[in-house]
């Protein structure tokens, strides 16, 4: 993923040092209540498979329409 090759030299990449990232799709919290997830205690919508894959096919929508030209391989790997 970090490779320029995926991303021409055009985006930087980042690493936290420390993961929110719950469920299925490792949805950080911020991120799932963008998409419209309830996040914390049991009812953690992230640890249910439907809703956290809704959340995940809205979030890589979003990147999909943030990359120039809409392009759909650079969107997929910076869901990672």
């Amino acid at each position: 993923v970090e490779s320029a090759y995926f991303t021409g030299g055009k985006y930087e990449i980042q690493k936290a040092k420390t993961s929110t990232a719950l469920g299925p799709f490792q949805l950080l919290d911020k991120t799932a209540q963008e998409m419209g997830l309830r996040i914390g205690g049991a009812e953690d919508e992230r640890r249910f498979f439907a809703p956290s894959s809704c959340a995940a096919a809205k979030y890589v929508r979003k990147m999909v329409k943030a990359f120039d030209d809409s392009d759909t391989t650079l969107a997929i790997l910076a869901y990672y």
